[in-house]
């Protein structure tokens, strides 16, 4: 673990929140000069604890208006029933992450679509997800 102090910790808050900051404006606002703050950007990224930048998506401009959590039940948890399940997911577009909780056997997935009602939406549970509360429990990983 790495112990960072009052700078470096608002180095990171003032990246977290914008990650394409300029170095003079960062410097500026934890109060350091730009060579100095360079070089703790430079040694929190060399430390790993700044492991990359990343942009941040609008769903709603991508005509994705609504997002989900679910929560899947494999059958069995063995490591081929996970690489199964992991493969067979990352075909689906809607879901954009997965998460397992070991302890309790549930794996909680985000998952994002088009806003849709009716039978529309209940024909794409039963598609994509056909052990949702949309259609009855069938499918097993």
């Amino acid at each position: 673990m790495h112990s960072l102090d009052a700078i470096d910790r608002k180095i990171l808050s003032l990246l977290q929140s914008d990650g394409r900051i300029t170095m003079q404006e960062l410097a500026d606002k934890v109060g350091l000069s730009v060579s100095p703050c360079h070089r703790r950007v430079k040694l929190l990224e060399e430390r790993g604890v700044i492991t990359r930048y990343i942009a941040t998506v609008d769903q709603k401009s991508l005509g994705l208006h609504v997002s989900v959590f679910i929560s899947i039940k494999l059958a069995r948890q063995k490591e081929e029933d996970l690489n199964r399940f992991e493969k067979a997911i990352s075909k689906w577009e809607e879901i954009l992450e997965c998460y397992c909780e070991v302890m309790r056997g549930w794996l909680p997935a985000k998952i994002t679509f088009q806003a849709c009602r009716g039978p529309a939406r209940s024909a794409v549970c039963a598609e994509r997800f056909p052990s949702t509360a949309c259609h009855s429990p069938s499918r097993q990983f």
